[in-house]
């Protein structure tokens, strides 16, 4: 995202303003500089959402365990599986906290034939 010409607001912008309205224009400064440097420097999807990012195959019906950092506040599938060949969709999925930093995944296709496929989900933190 390009973003230009955005300056500070000054006091001398509002000058009719009461004293309490420094200590706003401080902190909306302080907010608008550091939104715009996340958005010049490319924030991330991950970075924003607080998230792990994984791509694994699985098989209809079978937990399948995954690790993960950080803490766990739920579980996003992001892109069903993809194959030209058949006709695959998600029915379900279910994600369970087996460990501290473990989860049992488990997904369940819906389609006739299908019974593998590569799921991308977040972890989120």
């Amino acid at each position: 995202m390009i973003i230009k010409g955005i300056q500070r607001i000054l006091k001398s912008d509002i000058p009719d303003s009461p004293q309490w309205f420094d200590q706003y224009l401080y902190l909306m400064n302080q907010f608008m500089e550091t939104i715009i440097n996340a958005l010049r420097n490319r924030i991330t999807f991950t970075d924003n959402i607080q998230c792990t990012v994984k791509e694994l195959t699985f098989t209809h019906g079978t937990e399948q365990q995954v690790g993960y950092d950080g803490g766990y506040a739920g579980f996003l599938i992001l892109r069903p599986p993809d194959d030209a060949d058949t006709a695959k969709a998600i029915d379900k999925y279910s994600a369970r906290q087996v460990a501290a930093g473990k989860l049992g995944v488990t997904v369940y296709f819906s389609g006739a034939g299908t019974t593998t496929g590569s799921v991308k989900f977040a972890i989120l933190g």
